[in-house]
């Protein structure tokens, strides 16, 4: 089941609301388990905006940005080993 019970391709509105649509000064407010990991995640420097807005993403559209960054990748190799190939070897120095 999609996210937030949208149909499949929706994507959640990006507001200034935190996890459950509760704004997130309320959520160091009056903590339970679960918020206070959430808390203690944030203050280690976890950016949860981009998280949350990671998990707003459909499957799909994931996917879609995990094979274009693995593209990307793969690409910069390939350009690195050409690169590489017609690099000239440095004479070592005689003593």
């Amino acid at each position: 089941m999609p996210r937030g019970g949208g149909g499949a391709g929706r994507r959640r509105a990006r507001t200034d609301y935190g996890f459950a649509g509760r704004p997130k000064a309320a959520l160091l407010r009056g903590m339970n388990e679960d918020q206070s990991a959430i808390a203690e995640a944030a203050r280690a420097g976890i950016d949860l905006d981009l998280l949350d807005t990671c998990l707003a993403l459909t499957v799909e559209e994931r996917w879609r940005q995990h094979a274009n960054a693995l593209e990307l990748v793969q690409a910069l190799e390939q350009a690195r080993i050409a690169r590489d190939a017609r690099l000239q070897p440095t004479p070592a120095k005689t003593r």
